[in-house]
């Protein structure tokens, strides 16, 4: 059996839509794509040798863990680590950073000041009371969707060779593979 891989054929025109390259959805073939599901926007690739099942693991999704650490505490409040996992950040650091719009965010909404702040933590002095597992929802809620990226990628050069293809091509699962990039590898 076969499947088809729908991947992101143009640039975004809004920097919180998909990028260039993402892999946006796996199907066993037949299947059917929709109108919008083609050139300019899209192309798609149909893997010869492999079913969904066998390359559903490009759809897995690569997010910024946050870990969270009670500095100090006083009647007044708390002083909290809020910082980046480091475990999940590639090589390069790239898209790794606390964007200045979460300090911004965790100031106006949680009353907080900053006490120091880098490209991989902000230390935060919030008062009492406050419910801290609340903190944490929040924080992640508001930040997973601007960092939420999927780890496996297609390459610029595999994207530019579909769409001079037409906006489909057949390959093999192999050929497949000298496109497909993993972002912790970046």
């Amino acid at each position: 059996m076969a499947c088809e891989i729908l991947v992101k054929s143009a640039l975004p025109l809004h920097p919180d839509k998909y990028p260039r390259g993402h892999i946006v959805v796996i199907k066993d073939t037949p299947c059917a794509w929709g109108k919008k599901e083609c050139l300019p926007d899209y192309v798609v690739i149909h893997l010869t040798d492999a079913t969904r099942e066998q390359v559903d693991h490009y759809m897995k999704g690569w997010r910024m863990r946050f870990k969270y650490e009670i500095v100090a505490e006083n009647d007044q409040g708390y002083r909290i680590k809020v910082s980046a996992d480091l475990l999940n950040i590639s090589l390069s650091g790239r898209g790794s950073e606390l964007r200045s719009d979460m300090k911004d965010y965790i100031m106006a909404v949680w009353n907080a000041q900053i006490y120091s702040y880098n490209n991989y933590e902000v230390v935060i002095d919030i008062p009492k009371p406050v419910d801290l597992q609340e903190l944490k929802t929040d924080i992640w809620d508001k930040f997973s969707d601007k960092i939420d990226k999927r780890l496996y990628y297609f390459t610029e050069a595999g994207v530019d060779i579909v769409v001079n293809a037409g906006g489909f091509m057949e390959i093999t699962k192999q050929q497949a593979l000298n496109y497909i990039r993993c972002r912790l590898d970046d």
